[in-house]
C-alpha cells in the first residue's frame, strides 16, 4: 500500500467526501462535534501522491465505551465474573473509504492501522476489545480480519449491522491468563 497518512479530522475536511453508503456518510456528518466534545476522535486518511501532495481517500472514528459481556460468545464471556459485566472497549464507529478508490486495499490498510494503535492503548490501559457495528455486508470482509461477533444468536436480526469484536490480547498474555485460571479453579 502506497503510504498513507493519518490526521486528526478538523471541521472542513471531510466536506463533499462520498463513502457510497449514506448511513457512514452520516455518522461523518456527525463526527466533529462528538470530537469537540471528546466523545470519539475522528481521523481523515491521504494518500500522499507527490511530495508535497496528498488526496483524502478515507476517515475513520473511534470511541471509548463500554461492552455487556454477559451474553457474548466464548471465550469472550468466559473471564468475565464481576458485576456489572460491562467492560471498556475501543469502539470503531466507522471506516470510510472514498467510493472513487474502494477495492485498492484502503480499507484494509486503515482497519490494520487502527488495531496497530489498539493494540498499543491494550498495553497501557485496561482496555481488551476493539468492537464495532459491522455492516451485514461487511461482515465477512470483518471475519476475515480476525473479527467475530460478539454475540451467539443476533439479538436485533432486523437491525443493519453486526456487532463484532477483535481480542486485543496477545497469545503470551492469553496464556497466562488461561494457566492462572486453570491453578485457582
Amino acid at each position: 500500500m502506497a503510504d498513507l497518512c493519518y490526521k486528526l479530522m478538523g471541521e472542513e475536511d471531510l466536506h463533499g467526501f462520498d463513502c457510497g453508503n449514506p448511513s457512514v456518510s452520516n455518522m461523518i456528518d456527525q463526527t466533529y462535534y462528538a470530537c469537540l466534545l471528546r466523545e470519539a476522535r475522528a481521523y481523515c486518511v491521504y494518500l500522499k501522491v507527490k511530495d508535497d501532495q496528498e488526496i483524502l481517500v478515507g476517515a475513520y472514528s473511534v470511541s471509548i465505551d463500554t461492552l455487556d459481556v454477559k451474553n457474548a460468545v466464548s471465550p469472550l464471556a468466559d473471564y468475565y465474573s464481576r458485576e456489572p459485566p460491562f467492560r471498556a472497549m475501543v469502539h470503531l464507529d466507522y471506516i470510510a473509504v472514498n467510493s472513487k478508490v474502494q477495492d485498492h486495499g484502503i480499507g484494509t490498510a486503515i482497519l490494520e492501522y487502527i488495531v496497530l494503535q489498539a493494540r498499543s492503548l491494550y498495553r497501557e490501559w485496561p482496555v481488551r476489545l476493539l468492537v464495532l457495528d459491522a455492516l451485514r455486508d461487511k461482515v465477512a470482509w470483518y471475519e476475515k480480519r480476525g473479527f467475530s461477533a460478539v454475540y451467539e444468536d443476533d439479538p436485533d436480526p432486523h437491525s443493519t449491522t453486526v456487532k463484532m469484536y477483535l481480542d486485543l490480547m496477545p497469545g503470551e498474555d492469553f496464556q497466562r491468563l488461561s494457566e492462572y485460571v486453570e491453578s485457582n479453579s
